[in-house]
């Protein structure tokens, strides 16, 4: 089954392996190291429109971007063989979908990208998202520092 995951939520990325080459892949000229994560996510959710709950954490890196648990047996109240979710138990469905529905969604990525070590930042929300928005949270800056470049590693 195909779930679909994210429409609640606001994300910003970062790295937890900075590098130039990383800013050049990016494009970027600068950055910042946040010093207190949890301080610094606090700080925006704030801002957040409709504001529910926040995740933060490192990525994890898969082959596939899937999730597979054993859910036990499932009795779905249908003999035929079908994807179509109306024709199933609807209270099955809704315990399936609470059983796959963790955390874990949020923070997969495709193996490909492991070189950018990426740290999400996860807000949820009540509702849909806008695709952008545009937030001012100045108390967030001072768990922010910004980075000086030695060598090829990013240093504060």
């Amino acid at each position: 089954m195909e779930v679909d995951y994210g429409h609640d939520a606001y994300v910003l990325s970062g790295s937890m392996t900075p590098s130039k080459q990383l800013l050049a892949d990016f494009k970027c000229d600068s950055a910042i190291v946040i010093s207190d994560t949890t301080s610094f996510a606090r700080e925006i959710a704030k801002q957040i429109p409709d504001f529910k709950a926040g995740l933060e954490g490192p990525c994890s890196y898969q082959y596939r971007r899937i999730i597979e648990k054993d859910l036990g047996w499932l009795d779905f109240g249908t003999q035929e063989e079908t994807s179509d979710l109306s024709k199933m138990d609807a209270e099955v469905v809704t315990r399936m979908y609470s059983e796959l529905n963790t955390a874990d969604a949020y923070f997969l990525k495709r193996e490909v990208h492991r070189h950018q070590g990426e740290y999400r930042f996860i807000w949820l929300t009540y509702g849909p998202v806008k695709p952008v928005i545009d937030i001012v949270v100045p108390d967030a800056r001072r768990y922010c520092v910004p980075w000086e470049g030695q060598g090829d590693v990013l240093a504060y």
